[in-house]
């Protein structure tokens, strides 16, 4: 891993951003928003299996396992309905260590489903059967009374790129005002981009939305590919530049097999992989890379560390079908 002076990218303003605080002034607790589904999944001479997923989700119970009895704690945040599948899902989150305190159960709401066909490379292809589902009617004004005080209590707020795309444009607005307020009141903001196409009318209102979340973030855990497609970067080096620029204050962009670049204004480092394994299900590598990166700097560890902890645990995920993988 190599150290390059970032010159380039001067660190924000203290006006602009406050310093990042990785450990909190108390109890250290994560609280992840977005939306959960079933998740059906296909694989070439296995058949088919189903289980629980979501990006967010998916980073929610690697925190929580990753946390373990550190006193450490992470909270989904979502909608579901009070269905047998809503109620499994609660049930497998608690068993996990996921607080379900702030889920809102909309009677009548069923969760959104998708299907995850795995080629023998392991890669994937998703269909997604996800309208008008109770996640989406998470940030409507009834519903989120009271969300933006209960979450004042938290150290980190944790969302993607998905958590946006799912919501109409009047509850983005509502969780965009609520993420800034809950920034000035001293909690980090972290999101990943997870650009998804389907979800978005056009490339351009990705763009708009993404950008205005990360004029919020102090952090952000992005996927190149995502990046270079919205946003039309060149290099990974480009988009820590263009993030840094929005007033983001620590950069992650995942590459695939490819180095990973981080910088948090004052360093840029570039982490190859140690190991190459054999990859069975890439679905959910990015969701626990990030959750492996967090974990690592809420315990003290300083960005190198933190991204070898955050690959260790992504390599060990790819091994297995599906998003959360045995314990």
């Amino acid at each position: 891993m190599k150290i390059v002076d970032n010159a380039k990218t001067p660190p924000p303003s203290a006006s602009e951003k406050p310093g990042l605080n990785w450990f909190g002034s108390g109890d250290q607790r994560v609280a992840a928003i977005g939306e959960c589904m079933i998740e059906i999944t296909e694989r070439e001479g296995a058949g088919l299996s189903y289980g629980f997923a979501g990006d967010t989700l998916n980073t929610a119970v690697y925190l929580a396992r990753e946390f373990g009895d550190s006193g450490r704690r992470v909270d989904y945040v979502t909608a579901l309905g009070d269905d047998d599948f809503s109620k499994q899902m609660l049930s497998l989150w608690a068993e996990e260590g996921v607080g379900t305190e702030l889920v809102t159960v909309i009677p009548g709401e069923l969760p959104g489903l998708y299907w995850v066909r795995t080629d023998s490379r392991g890669e994937r292809s998703f269909f997604y059967w996800r309208k008008d589902t109770a996640a989406q009617k998470l940030m409507e004004a009834a519903r989120a009374f009271g969300l933006a005080e209960r979450l004042g209590h938290y150290h980190i707020i944790y969302l993607s790129g998905i958590t946006l795309a799912i919501l109409v444009k009047e509850s983005r607005e509502l969780l965009l005002a609520m993420l800034d307020l809950l920034k000035r009141s001293g909690v980090l903001i972290v999101f990943d981009s997870n650009y998804r196409p389907k979800l978005w009318e056009s490339k351009q209102e990705a763009a708009l939305w993404i950008s205005r979340l990360a004029e919020i973030a102090h952090v952000a855990t992005v996927s190149f590919d995502d990046e270079q497609a919205v946003f039309g970067d060149l290099s990974p080096k480009e988009t820590v530049e263009r993030l840094h620029k929005s007033g983001v204050m620590e950069v992650i962009v995942k590459n695939g097999s490819r180095p990973c670049v981080v910088s948090d204004t004052q360093v840029l480092l570039e982490a190859p992989l140690k190991n190459i394994v054999k990859q069975v299900d890439t679905t959910a590598a990015g969701d626990s890379f990030n959750a492996g990166y967090l974990s690592a700097r809420m315990s003290g560890k300083g960005l190198q560390e933190a991204v070898e902890n955050a690959q260790k645990l992504a390599a060990r995920v790819v091994q297995f079908p599906g998003a959360v993988i045995p314990k």
